[in-house]
């Protein structure tokens, strides 16, 4: 899951890993584990989520130095200030010292009930859509999960959104190379990919939300500045033109419950902050939230 504006969350085959880790394990309080230090630089392609005891807040991030993928768990205390404890996720020189990856552009992550922690971002090198699992602290599998449709290096990955669907790892991200929405789930057999939304050029700044069952992404149109929607779950998508005229839709971030779903999306060509809503199947008008 990428930073929200709307809420904070309250191919080859990845191994699949069972995690029959408990939440203090997967969490836990700063004693005798061995944390990175804080990096200099790690302000980029920020993603934030919770601890399943709600007590801490979580964060992925890129690190522009030594360009990998960080996780980190935050204890925010009585006066608010929040104690980081920071860890090498993918991407950063390994024991012989070499730097051999440039990944974590792009990333999102999704914190499980019991603790699983799963990370999707892009290895930007190869232009591949790439994936880690935390086993534990500083425990971590990663692989890669969607090459992508095309033969060139700026292929997959591209503004990757995770969530949790029926407990597994599903992440929608924009294939540049081919122009296309790419859906791509976990199961107990692996990765499978999807290309879920084609047309001249879909699928920038794809955000994905589960609730109850159903997979909603929200997507950019480039090629006519179009607000767009799937719905549904991998293999059976519903389409929809949320918001069409004037270049709309850039950086949507979605949310839905039984009721109702709620888009708040960039309004490229007036340059205002909009929000639009679903309720009982039909779309009202867009709402300008801060205009300007």
């Amino acid at each position: 899951m990428r930073r929200s504006i709307l809420a904070l969350w309250a191919a080859p085959a990845l191994v699949s890993v069972g995690c029959g880790c408990n939440q203090e394990y997967t969490f836990p309080e700063p004693l005798a584990v061995q944390f990175a230090e804080t990096p200099p630089d790690f302000g980029s392609y920020l993603s934030f989520g919770k601890a399943p005891d709600g007590r801490r807040i979580t964060m992925t991030y890129y690190d522009r130095i030594t360009t990998g993928v960080g996780f980190a768990t935050g204890t925010i205390a009585d006066d608010g200030s929040i104690t980081w404890l920071h860890e090498h996720v993918d991407g950063y020189p390994e024991a012989d010292g070499l730097d051999r990856g440039d990944r974590g552009r792009y990333g999102s992550h999704v914190v499980g009930d019991d603790g699983t922690v799963w990370v999707a971002y892009q290895d930007s090198a190869n232009g591949t859509l790439k994936a880690a699992q935390r086993l534990g602290p500083n425990q971590w599998e990663a692989g890669v999960v969607d090459p992508g449709v095309g033969l060139t290096q700026s292929g997959a990955g591209y503004w990757t959104s995770i969530g949790l669907l029926d407990g597994e790892p599903i992440i929608a991200h924009y294939d540049k190379a081919g122009g296309v929405l790419r859906v791509s789930r976990h199961s107990e057999n692996g990765w499978s990919s999807e290309t879920a939304w084609q047309a001249e050029d879909v699928g920038r700044y794809a955000d994905l939300y589960v609730h109850n069952g159903v997979v909603y992404i929200a997507f950019y149109n480039a090629a006519n500045g179009n607000l767009e929607m799937i719905e549904g779950t991998p293999g059976a998508w519903t389409h929809t033109d949320v918001d069409t005229p004037g270049d709309v839709g850039a950086w949507p971030n979605v949310w839905a419950d039984d009721d109702e779903v709620v888009i708040a999306y960039h309004h490229v060509g007036d340059q205002d902050l909009r929000l639009i809503r679903r309720t009982g199947g039909s779309w009202g008008s867009p709402t300008v939230v801060d205009s300007g």
